[in-house]
């Protein structure tokens, strides 16, 4: 499974998206908090994804966690996140 969603995101950036879409598939919780920022409309979500992040950067959290979620201000990214946390599957 990792190997066929890591080809469609094959930057090495990208990896970061990868890893955080496991997680949310395999973590209910987490999938649910996602589903909700990624359902509001994009302005909206872009802003909270930003306050989060600002958020943690306050809290000194690990910057991967910081990139993985500066991926989601990115409306590509998002849709693709909310159609595969949707589903339940990549």
């Amino acid at each position: 499974m990792k190997n066929f969603f890591s080809q469609l995101f094959s930057k090495p950036q990208d990896q970061e998206f990868v890893s955080l879409m496991q997680v949310a598939l395999e973590d209910p919780g987490i999938r649910e908090q996602l589903l909700k920022i990624l359902s509001i409309p994009d302005d909206r979500r872009r802003a909270t994804i930003r306050q989060w992040r600002s958020e943690l950067s306050q809290k000194n959290a690990p910057k991967e966690i910081m990139r993985t979620l500066e991926h989601l201000e990115h409306d590509a990214y998002a849709h693709r996140a909310k159609q595969i946390l949707a589903e339940g599957e990549l």
